[in-house]
């Protein structure tokens, strides 16, 4: 007994330094959550410690299929098999995709003894995300490979850190600097001034998969998006997202359940989510159906901002702005005054924001304090801001009651030195300092611009273009494109737009990239589409209207910012030359493309005219796309066009500047052999009547089969097994069920569901056996 007792002290004293280790490494690492390894791993000590800590999910890497098999086993009796996963590793290039780890823990160099020191940085350093960490562990056995990988880590740009406490000594610590040639999203519209541009140079037409993740699906196409906007910054990604069942549609009596979600921005991994109470259609409109086109409420999208550690973010649609900590989620104030911000900007330490005051829904404007709280300035004038977009109350078969309350957008942009807004009809500057009114102008509109896409203005300005770059204000409506120079409001030059078609959000598409002003071109061309033997379509599409045609630009054109003179064409061929209507969201772009959506993705080439059309991808409505942190965010969508052919899912696409390839033969040494390949089954033999011995039973899916159950049937046993279980199949005496989550399966004796045997593999089991 004595015996026994001194030895439970020493492992539980081990485990809790251990458990101080582990802690000091993650606080280190300034993560509370994400995808680690522990490359070299022969006990589950570290792994355990880490996601007992945070939201961490843990991948082994083990010297040796044994180790592997007993560390899986340990993970599942101790009910961590959906958190800690692992493989073997015999060394060579990592088994992941470049940029994909937020932690990665070296237990011994020595494992690479045969390897060159500079190639086994290179790849940690591959795999590790931007501003992820890499820990190499001390250890004299090593022969001083650590200190000479940890060299090569600093050369590549490695921060070194220290460790405090019980780590001090053990560990050489490294943190991935952000690269220069990727970017973050903070905002809707990319930034505070308004210009969705991406200072990227690794996003590109996708080739890779980086990570997909939930929700799968959506709601019903014909209501409101059950993804309202998402935002990224240092290596996060954030959303507003309704998790509540996909097939509840129409006006049913359960709640919504909407949250704000944080993800890793690199693996997908789920990090937190805060309950939103007060959201969705029943906030804002008397009904769920929303008829095409649907961009409504017009701010919604404007209410999300990440900045550095920090997110700003209205928990209801008429709930003022409340900060939270980006790493955890936790509440950290709420600012006072804020009531329905309608659309929130950040810049310098101070948030920008407008609320509605009186009956008629005038919007003051607001600095606030962003550390303390305190609120700046208000503007000493009201404004009408604008409620012209692309929104109806009439669908093809009748109406639907508009909302009693229609609060209007005021288009804010801000570089820091003047804030941009509408009046109604007019432009409108304020100093970003005191909020004193600069100037107000008038906007050049077209006459086509009061009924375009069958939108009544009554004179007033589009909501949608506000962008302040270099000292100049852009504006646009579907017909016109103006600047202004930012500190007079004088206007400096206008071009002719064109209005182009429904759901095509082409005032909204202007984009300034290094000094010039990116938009479609006003010469529209209509050409007959083409049928299956390649011949121009000359049939009617119905009788007494015109034949199947496609109107796009030919160009997309660039001006001088400050001039408006027309500096470059670019032509775009057919890319946009066929059916159906465009994705209802605006586009977004970076410097070298815009991320066009006329079918699913188009990436414009603005260099070398190289343009690629991707179909398969398209994103959420009203939402779309966001181009940041080198990858293609899609978040998902209801759209049942083209169902055969697109990605359903919540997508992260990587281009094809991955330099990760896999090993030459690793397909072929997925399959393993297990403990009972080749041997005879025990018990009875198989039955093909009696049995069901696959998913749906057999090959041709028919889900049925020839043995007759009583009506009398009554329950013979029940078992509790795992957290998540897919459909099981039987076999003989046995049956035989995955576990989804827990990375395993499980044999059971069909009689009295008493567990027989369990087998435990490195991954998702997603699919019965």
């Amino acid at each position: 007994v004595l015996l026994g007792t001194v030895a439970r002290s020493e492992e539980g004293g081990r485990v809790e330094e251990t458990l101080s280790e582990a802690a000091d490494l993650v606080e280190l690492s300034g993560r509370a959550g994400g995808f680690w390894s522990v490359v070299g791993a022969t006990d589950l000590g570290l792994a355990e410690a880490f996601a007992r800590l945070g939201a961490f999910q843990v991948h082994l890497l083990c010297p040796e299929e044994r180790t592997c098999t007993q560390l899986r086993r340990k993970a599942a009796e101790r009910g961590m098999a959906d958190r800690i996963a692992g493989q073997t590793y015999g060394g060579g290039p990592l088994p992941y995709a470049d940029n994909l780890l937020n932690l990665v823990v070296v237990e011994s160099s020595g494992d690479w003894s045969g390897q060159d020191v500079a190639r086994i940085a290179t790849e940690l350093f591959r795999v590790t995300a931007p501003l992820g960490t890499i820990f190499l562990r001390r250890s004299a056995g090593d022969r001083g490979r650590g200190s000479a990988v940890a060299d090569h880590l600093r050369a590549l740009g490695g921060e070194p850190l220290r460790p405090d406490g019980v780590a001090a000594d053990s560990w050489l610590c490294f943190r991935k600097p952000w690269p220069d040639d990727i970017d973050e999203w903070t905002h809707y519209l990319h930034g505070p001034d308004g210009n969705p541009v991406a200072n990227d140079r690794v996003v590109g037409p996708p080739v890779h998969l980086q990570w997909v993740g939930p929700p799968l699906w959506l709601r019903s196409h014909e209501s409101d998006s059950s993804i309202s906007t998402l935002v990224t910054a240092r290596g996060r990604i954030f959303y507003i997202c309704d998790e509540a069942p996909i097939s509840l549609r129409g006006p049913y009596p359960l709640p919504d359940k909407w949250s704000l979600i944080a993800r890793d921005a690199f693996n997908g991994a789920w990090l937190w989510s805060v309950p939103i109470r007060r959201w969705g259609w029943r906030e804002w409109k008397p009904t769920w159906f929303t008829p095409r086109p649907g961009d409504f409420p017009l701010d919604i999208r404007k209410r999300l901002v990440a900045v550095g550690d920090r997110v700003f973010v209205t928990l209801g649609y008429d709930a003022p702005i409340t900060e939270l900590d980006a790493r955890t989620g936790r509440i950290l104030k709420t600012y006072d005054g804020t009531e329905h911000a309608s659309e929130i900007l950040y810049a310098d330490g101070t948030l920008i924001t407008s609320v509605p005051l009186g009956e008629q829904l005038q919007l003051q404007v607001l600095a606030v304090d962003a550390a303390t709280g305190r609120i700046r300035w208000r503007s000493e004038r009201t404004y009408r801001g604008t409620t012209v977009d692309y929104y109806r109350w009439s669908a093809m078969h009748g109406r639907v009651p508009p909302p009693r309350k229609i609060y209007p957008a005021p288009n804010l942009a801000t570089d820091g030195k003047v804030i941009a807004l509408i009046d109604g009809p007019q432009l409108v500057g304020l100093d970003f300092q005191s909020g004193r009114e600069l100037w107000r102008a008038d906007f050049p509109l077209d006459q086509r611009d009061r009924t375009a896409g069958r939108i009544r203005t009554q004179g007033d300005l589009w909501n949608g273009t506000m962008i302040l770059a270099d000292g100049v204000v852009l504006h646009a409506s579907p017909y016109k494109l103006a600047g202004f120079e930012a500190a007079t409001g004088r206007l400096l030059w206008s071009q002719p737009k064109a209005y182009i078609g429904h759901l095509w959000y082409e005032w909204k598409d202007v984009f300034v990239v290094d000094g010039w002003v990116w938009t479609w071109d006003a010469d529209l061309v209509r050409e007959p589409l083409e049928t299956l033997d390649g011949r121009g379509s000359a049939r009617p599409k119905r009788r007494g209207r015109r034949k199947q045609t496609s109107l796009f630009p030919a160009f997309v054109n660039a001006y001088d910012l400050h001039t408006g003179k027309l500096e470059k064409k670019v032509p775009l061929g057919p890319i946009f030359k066929t059916y159906h209507h465009h994705r209802c969201y605006r586009n977004k772009a970076t410097v070298r493309y815009i991320l066009a959506s006329r079918r699913g993705t188009e990436f414009v080439d603005l260099q070398r005219g190289e343009h690629t059309v991707h179909n398969w991808v398209r994103s959420t409505c009203h939402v779309g796309m966001m181009p940041a942190n080198g990858l293609q965010y899609v978040p998902p969508h209801p759209c049942q066009c083209y169902i055969e052919e697109k990605l359903s899912g919540f997508y992260a696409l990587a281009s094809d500047s991955a330099d990760w390839e896999p090993a030459s033969g690793s397909s072929a040494s997925r399959l393993v052999r297990g403990p009972a390949y080749g041997k005879e089954a025990d018990g009875p033999a198989a039955d093909p009547d009696a049995d069901w011995p696959t998913f749906r039973h057999d090959n041709r899916r028919s889900g049925a089969t020839r043995v007759s159950v009583s009506e009398g049937a009554t329950r013979a046993w029940q078992a509790s097994i795992g957290r998540k279980v897919s459909a099981p199949v039987a076999v003989a005496d046995r049956v035989f069920v995955a576990l989804v989550d827990e990375h395993g399966v499980v044999c059971l004796d069909a009689d009295s569901g008493r567990p027989r045997w369990s087998y435990y593999v490195g991954g998702r089991v997603d699919s019965p056996p």
